[in-house]
């Protein structure tokens, strides 16, 4: 399990999202109470609270942050 999170430090701060929420609790579960991560949050509801802002850009940084952590694996 700490491999597929070994690019995070577990001091600084990460914020875990998905849809409603749903998904990204059961990320928060890991890396708080079985990887022991310091300053997690749950961002629930980001992408749907995101969708109803209507048409929109794709945030660029958050592609180029999601490639380099599947890079580093």
């Amino acid at each position: 399990m700490e491999s597929l999170y070994a690019a995070f430090d577990k001091h600084e701060p990460v914020i875990v999202y998905c849809n409603s929420g749903t998904t990204a609790a059961t990320t928060w579960y890991v890396l708080t109470e079985v990887l022991k991560f310091k300053n997690v949050k749950l961002y629930d509801a980001s992408w749907h609270e995101w969708g109803l802002l209507g048409p929109v850009e794709y945030p660029r940084q958050i592609a180029c942050n999601v490639r380099r952590i599947h890079e580093a694996k």
